[in-house]
């Protein structure tokens, strides 16, 4: 009888301790879970700030920009005009297909695209239009992040067809996207990946190149990761382009190499 009773209390502890220990697993898992939750609401705070603060610079920018022109014919490009400070969204593509598949969702959005269109029609209304063009660059102070130009060009097309105009300044975009100031092209490499259809039809491409300075002969090696995003809307198009912070997919090759990011529309 007594040893009857030892056993059943045996069992009764073994089903305590299963049970504790379930009831430990699911208070990780929900601690985790409140965690990620918590995580993903500051991030979406971060951005929705991020929006407003870009919206307010392009906005304070313009007044600034309204006032230069009373006191001058006309109105010249921003002496320091930064894209990133106007259109750069931090970007980290995970490598979950699912996960990658919002991130890259979440770069191409209506917004940016507006405030892309803004800032090329502001920058560019006084620049005198022509078929072949002269390229502004301008430099920027980056202080220790590293160096870098903004370029302005307004383009004529011969034609009346707005939606061919558009794919054939896309088209020349993507593919001059090594070249840099007074450095000529040694080798280049570059590949667009396969993604996940989006609203916008994001593309992702990687490039590598490899650059002689003109004068210097010094060669330097960069690599480059970028996205590039549209809308068409009657005759009025708009391509931005901008750049991946972070990815876990396809990260940096070479710790030799520059990293080069791209932004602009």
């Amino acid at each position: 009888m007594l040893r009857e009773q030892v056993l059943q209390f045996k069992d009764q502890l073994r089903a305590l301790r299963l049970k504790h220990s379930l009831l430990r697993a699911d208070s990780a898992v929900a601690c985790w879970e409140e965690k990620a939750i918590a995580q993903r609401l500051k991030r979406r705070q971060a951005e929705d700030i991020n929006e407003q603060l870009q919206q307010a610079l392009l906005t304070y920018s313009g007044h600034v920009q309204n006032l230069k022109s009373i006191f001058t014919e006309s109105a010249p490009p921003s002496a320091a005009l930064n894209m990133r400070h106007l259109l750069h969204k931090y970007t980290h593509l995970r490598k979950d297909p699912q996960l990658r598949a919002r991130d890259l969702e979440a770069i191409g959005t209506a917004a940016k695209l507006d405030r892309a269109l803004q800032v090329v029609l502001r920058e560019t209304s006084t620049i005198p239009v022509s078929t072949s063009p002269e390229i502004l660059f301008q430099e920027l102070n980056l202080g220790s992040e590293g160096f870098g130009k903004t370029s302005l060009a307004v383009y004529a097309f011969n034609t009346r067809n707005a939606s061919k105009a558009f794919n054939v300044a896309c088209r020349s975009i993507l593919n001059t996207c090594g070249v840099w100031p007074d450095h000529t092209s040694v080798e280049t490499s570059s590949n667009f990946m396969d993604v996940p259809p989006t609203e916008f039809n994001v593309m992702y491409g990687i490039s590598k190149h490899r650059c002689e300075h003109n004068s210097t002969k010094v060669q330097s090696c960069t690599e480059a990761r970028d996205l590039y995003f549209s809308r068409m809307v009657g005759s009025c198009g708009v391509l931005v382009w901008d750049y991946v912070d972070v990815d876990d997919l396809y990260p940096l090759k070479s710790s030799s190499s520059i990293k080069r990011n791209t932004i602009g529309a």
